[in-house]
């Protein structure tokens, strides 16, 4: 089989990687009828090869997303919305209004052998129309610009998408 979830950047990559597992779901209880099963991973036949990158911003919606997604998978990358569609958080605009805009989490992938800054040049060139940003410091970071790192810092932590 091979493993079509994204990790999270921290957590070990298995992302692509082909492998031999145990045919016994580890999570029978699951009524979430749209979530995978979760089978124990006996031995790695290949690894993948890929790294990630998570990106948290402003949802633009399922016909800006899936757009996003076929420009990523058309530059070699792989995406996965992580978060739950409806979610939202403050405008960060208007922070003194109550007034929320939806917001999106999502999983890139990289291969090991790919570029790090063709990621982030396509996801500009993406999401430079929209309202608001799609932020990721460490791949800014893994880009070479700490500038936009530390701006992109900045704005989680005031926004909390």
């Amino acid at each position: 089989a091979r493993i079509i979830e994204i990790a999270f950047p921290d957590d070990p990559q298995h992302f692509g990687d082909q492998v031999v597992f145990e045919p016994v779901n580890l999570e029978p209880q699951d009524d979430d009828e749209h979530r995978p099963p979760c089978f124990e991973v006996v031995a790695v036949l290949s690894p993948g090869g890929w790294h990630s990158f998570l990106l948290r911003g402003f949802d633009p919606g399922a016909e800006a997303v899936d757009a996003l997604e076929e420009a990523l998978g058309a530059g070699g990358f792989a995406f996965e919305r992580i978060s739950a569609e409806g979610r939202s958080a403050a405008d960060p605009r208007r922070p003194d209004d109550d007034v929320s805009v939806p917001t999106l989490a999502a999983l890139v992938a990289v291969p090991d052998d790919g570029e790090d800054a063709d990621l982030r040049r396509r996801l500009q060139a993406v999401v430079g129309s929209w309202p608001l940003p799609l932020l990721c410091p460490a791949l800014d970071r893994a880009a070479g610009d700490e500038v936009a790192a530390a701006t992109a810092l900045r704005q989680l932590e005031r926004w909390n998408p």
